[in-house]
This record gives C-alpha cells, structure tokens and sequence, in this order.
C-alpha cells in the first residue's frame, strides 16, 4: 500500500517541482497549481516522518498532541503570515513593528550570486545565509583565508534548494532565495553565542532551551521561565551543566512574548551579548518531528498549552 501511495504522490510531485522552476512564482494561479500537485507528497511526507519518530501516524484531523497539532498547521494553516515569518529576511519587519529594530543583527549584503558581494567592503568576520531554508549558512572568521569559489559554488547548490519538501513544511515554499550576509555575533567566554529559545503557546512563553557551544557539539539545556531544570524535554538532550540565567533573561520572555502574540505556537530565540538580538521564529521546531522525554509529555503538553486556549 505504502508503495502504491507513493507513486501517486511522486508522479504530481515531479510535475509540480518542475513547474515551480519554470513558471512565475510571483503569479496565484502559479501558487495554487504547484501546491495542488504537491499535496499528496507532502501529506505521505508528514504521515511517513510522524511514524517514523513516534511509532504511528499522526491524527491531522483531531490532534492530541504537540507534534499532532505541529503537522495539523503544516498542512491546514498555509498563510501568508507563516511564509513571512519563515523568511529571515521578511521577519526583521515583524520584528522592527513588534519590539524594534535595535534588536536586528546588521545585514552587509543580500544577492543571488555570492560573486556579487563586494568583498573589500565586508568586514574580517560574517556569517553567508539563505533565506529560504534551515541549516544553510556559513560561517567566515577571516575572510582573506577563506576560498570564495568553493563558498560562492556551496552557495549556489543552497539556492537551488526547496526545503518545503523535507518536511512537507510549506511555509517555506515560496520564500523568495537570496543570499545575505550577516554580522559575526560573538559572547565573552563562550565558543559560540548561547542561543535563547522560547516556547511561546497561543503567544505566552512557556519553557526555553539554552544551546551552548552551537559550532562544537551543541550543549542544551531545558528550563522553565525561572531558569530551573524543566520537567520534560523536547528534542535532544545533552545539558551543559553551564546554565546562567542572564541579567537580560525576563526582558528576552516579555519580547518573545510580543513577538508570539496572535500564534498558536511558535519558537522565539535570542541572543544575549548582553546585547539582545533577535534570532529568528520556529513555527516547526525539527520540522514537527521532535520527541518529548518522557513520551507521555508530548499530550501534557498539548492539553495545558494549546488544547482549548485561546
């Protein structure tokens, strides 16, 4: 059976993928003929993915837990909203109307073509982004060392990259796909900048992560807003044992919580320099696909934050 719904969705799959190159994506009707045919593959998607992390298929029309109702939004939630607040670049205007621009990273240079950038104009150190997608960046400590043809041809295959369809995560899939060129945030004492997530249900911060050592092994650690061990975990697990609350933790709460106001769920992160700057918003952490520990976390948490809250 599993074969059989397969090619049904694979043959409108590679139509609606050629047809997304080849005509304008900026046209409705382009829009609307593209996700049509890719309906089935990202349904097959989000079934297949659920059960293979949770061990069943996932109930999309009456969700019982938090992963259930990440799933739910991917397929019946598709708004310009969600696209906007996938888009890294578009989100900075969310963000500048919401809590204010002094809380943006600096952007030198968006483009197509890494071979565009001005490169004597950039400074020694920069992180190169896409916009379009997750885990596409590179980060640059000196950029006189570093080889601009083997970066401007990684940053090629990026572009060319539908992230939309890994996770059947479709607030991605009209994202325009430039490149940009960001500021190179660094902490004292640290490797890489502690990454503050917020777990904001119906727009209220309920639990955070702090991720040490991003570029070195990822170290994470759940807390609850007080900054104590949270009594689940959502993802992986390995604690750092390093956990601090910042002097600017309840500030970082309170601009989540701006930022969240008017969505069911969505991940908030920060970086405290001290500093505070904005990261980027999550509508799917791990594409839907994370595990609680323990399992039985994963409806507890729906029903106290998102079943029946409004």
């Amino acid at each position: 059976m599993r074969r059989i719904l397969s090619a049904l969705a694979n043959g409108p799959k590679k139509v609606g993928v050629t047809l997304k190159s080849r005509l304008n994506r900026d046209r409705r009707s382009t829009r609307m003929l593209v996700d049509a045919l890719l309906l089935p593959a990202d349904v097959l998607t989000i079934q297949s993915g659920h059960k293979r992390r949770h061990g069943s298929a996932p109930n999309l029309l009456r969700p019982r837990t938090v992963n259930e109702f990440l799933q739910h939004e991917k397929l019946f939630n598709r708004t310009p909203l969600r696209t906007m607040l996938a888009d890294k670049l578009a989100v900075r205007d969310h963000v500048s109307d919401r809590i204010g621009a002094e809380y943006l990273s600096r952007i030198y240079w968006t483009g197509t073509d890494l071979r565009d950038a001005d490169l004597d104009a950039l400074p020694l150190k920069f992180v190169l982004k896409a916009n379009h997608a997750c885990r596409t960046h590179q980060i640059v400590r000196d950029k006189s060392a570093e080889d601009w043809t083997a970066l401007a041809a990684t940053a090629d295959r990026w572009l060319g990259h539908d992230h939309s369809l890994k996770n059947g995560e479709w607030q991605y899939r009209w994202i325009p796909p430039p490149l940009y060129i960001e500021e190179f945030l660094e902490q004292p004492g640290e490797i890489s900048p502690v990454d503050y997530k917020f777990y904001c249900f119906h727009g209220i911060p309920r639990m955070a992560v702090a991720i040490h050592d991003r570029t070195e092994g990822k170290r994470r650690d759940f807390v609850d807003l007080d900054g104590k061990t949270f009594d689940c975990v959502w993802g992986e697990n390995t604690p750092s044992g390093r956990f601090v609350k910042p002097e600017c933790w309840s500030q970082m709460i309170e601009l989540a919580g701006l930022l969240a106001d008017g969505l069911a769920f969505v991940r908030v992160d920060f970086y405290a320099l001290p500093r505070i700057v904005f990261g980027e918003m999550t509508l799917c952490p791990g594409g839907g696909t994370g595990r609680f520990h323990p399992p039985e976390k994963d409806r507890e948490v729906f029903e106290r934050y998102l079943a029946g809250t409004k």
